[in-house]
Formats: structure tokens, sequence, C-alpha cells
């Protein structure tokens, strides 16, 4: 072995910016065999040349995913004193991602009573994505349309804390990771009630179904439900808040039963008001799904405020930002690396080693 020539090696760190003069040496077993140059400070510890320090990594992350990359570089500037422009955060950020699915997988069963009634909501919103066709000049070939983003929220019954799941695949994929989540981290089983709320897409009803046969309750979401009886009332009455306010009492009481009857004998006066007749389909399509009495009782919501409001803070707060457009599996990938932080999994995630993705050639 002999020494070779000394060589820079450039780290960022969350501190700044760390300088160290490496000496290299040159090692060769035989003489007709070719050198092999040893780099101590690389070859012997998880510090890469002009690579980034997991520190420094989770910083950028913990930013980024609540705010624009760009952003994300002026608090870095403000707060950190780390001058990194917009295209590194997003290449660490996107490549910490790459990672989340993997984790929210791997998230330790939680200590749970294994006969834990759960309540579980889904929805779906739109995310604006860009797709290129052709590899030469993608400004020419690029495409932006709307794809649907699928989310569910579940939470034991009595407890204060939900986790969550996302996916841009099929209903069937949304529907296994709730299943796998509800049995990891809820305590939940095949033999315990399982209960839902939503809008009344049929895709929901086969989910709870896929994943706990028949053993489930499913609700309509009471103010979707008044939506339709607000498009129904308008066929004879001009005042519609009280006579919308009076069927809401009734399905409140457990009295569907009432308001379908009153309904269809407004059709013999009003029989082509389409209002009217897409309210009667609505409820008649989905029998025991508005059983508002009952659930009330076991104090269960009416309503899914909850899965509308996890769209807007967990997927729509940073993936519809004002002119962003995103690649599919970008915004997969955010959306999973939001999903993970919310289900508590942040620190988890930052077990492994990370040298690797601070290298450039990661992006």
């Amino acid at each position: 072995m002999s020494a070779a020539r000394k060589k820079k090696v450039l780290w960022n760190t969350s501190i700044g910016k760390v300088e160290v003069v490496q000496q290299c040496y040159l090692t060769r077993k035989r003489r007709r065999e070719p050198s092999h140059r040893i780099h101590p400070l690389e070859d012997f510890s998880r510090i890469r040349n002009k690579g980034y320090s997991k520190r420094c990594q989770k910083l950028v992350s913990d930013l980024a995913i609540e705010q624009s990359f760009a952003q994300s570089a002026q608090r870095l500037k403000e707060h950190h004193g780390l001058d990194m422009n917009s295209t590194t955060v997003r290449r660490i950020t996107i490549a910490v991602a790459r990672l989340a699915r993997q984790a929210n997988q791997r998230l330790p069963p939680t200590q749970q009573n294994r006969q834990a009634k759960s309540l579980v909501e889904f929805d779906g919103g739109m995310v604006p994505l860009v797709e290129a066709e052709g590899q030469l000049d993608r400004r020419k070939a690029r495409k932006c349309l709307w794809a649907e983003l699928r989310v569910g929220s579940t939470q034991k019954v009595g407890d204060v804390d939900w986790k969550y799941v996302s996916s841009f695949s099929s209903v069937d994929d949304v529907g296994d990771q709730m299943r796998a989540l509800l049995e990891r981290q809820m305590g939940w089983t095949p033999e315990s009630t399982l209960y839902g709320i939503g809008d009344g897409a049929k895709w929901i009803v086969e989910q709870m179904e896929r994943i706990a046969g028949s053993n489930f309750v499913y609700t309509v979401d009471l103010f979707h439900l008044c939506d339709y009886f607000s498009g129904a009332v308008a066929a004879w009455t001009t005042t519609t808040r009280e006579e919308v306010g009076r069927l809401k009492v009734l399905a409140k009481d457990g009295k569907i039963g009432e308001v379908v009857k009153e309904l269809r004998e407004r059709t013999h006066n009003y029989p082509e008001h389409e209002g009217l007749t897409s309210c009667i389909k609505y409820i008649e399509n989905r029998p025991g799904q508005f059983n508002y009495d009952s659930i009330a009782k076991m104090g269960l919501p009416v309503g899914s405020g909850k899965i509308e409001s996890t769209n807007k803070h967990l997927i729509q707060k940073r993936l519809k930002l004002s002119g962003a457009w995103w690649r599919r599996e970008n915004a997969k990938n955010m959306a999973e690396l939001r999903v993970l932080r919310a289900n508590g999994g942040w620190e988890y995630l930052w077990q492994g080693d990370f040298s690797h993705l601070a290298e450039k050639r990661a992006a």
C-alpha cells in the first residue's frame, strides 16, 4: 500500500457545509494487477462526497412535505442558514418519499383490544398530473390531466387517533391497505363489527364488504342525503330550508320509510320533476344505509366530515398547490410520505441508512 494524492470531501449537514481533506491510498496485491484506490473516509463511513447527512435530509423533507420546494428552500436559508436551491430540495424529498410505502407496510403493530370496533371512511379527490409521451422533447409531448387519489381514514370507536391510507391504483388496493392497517394498528378482527360512513358511492360499500364480509354497518352521510332532499322539495315549495329540515328530522329519527312514502305521493302532482325522482332512486337503491337513529345512540357520527377534511389537510394542502403539476409516481410517493407522518411513522422512517440517498445520482 502506498500513499496517493489527497482528495477533498464536501459534506452537507444541518449546520452547514463541512469540508475534509482525506489521504487516499493505492493498494496492489500483485505486481501486474491494476492498483485499487482506497478512500478511507468514504469507504469506511457513511459520508459521501457532495452528499447530505441524514439529519439534513430529514430537515429538508420535513419542510418540503408541507410547502412548495421553493418555499422550503427559502425557509432553510432563513431559519437554518442552509443555502440550497429548490431543485436540490425536490430531489432529496422525492428520494425520501420513495421509501414511504414500504415504511408504512412495516410499521410495528400496536397492542390494541382485538375485539375493538372501528369506524372507516373513504373518499376520493382529484390531483393534477402531467405526463409526457416520448423521450426527446417532453415539453412538446406533455399532457396535463386530473387523476383520482383515493383516501381512507379509520378510528377505533371511543378513541381520538385516526390512521390513514391512500392509493392511485385500483379501489381494491386502497381496500387491501385499509384491511392491513385495521389488523395491525387498530386491533380489528373479522369477528368485530366495522362501521362506515360516506357519500353512498358503490365502490366504498364494496370495499367494506371485501374487508369485513357481512359484519359491517354502512351509513350514508346525512348531509349528503340533505342535498338530495333540497333538490326534491324544490318541486312543491320555495322555502326549501324548512322542508329539508323537516325531512332531515324524520330521517334522523329512523323514519326514512315515511320520507320515501311522502316523496312518492308528491310524484303524482310532479311526475317529471328530476330532483324528486332522483332523491327517491337514491334512497331506494341503498336499503339499510340510513340508520341514523341507531348509530347516533352508539355515539358514532352521522356525517363524513372527517374524510372530507382529511382530503384537504392531508392531500390537497400539498398536492394541489397553485400551479403545481405532478408526475404520477412522485404524487403517489408524496401522498404516501404524508400518510406515513400522519400515522405516526415519521421517526420510524429515519431509522435506516440514508447515505445512499444523499448522492446526486439517486434522483
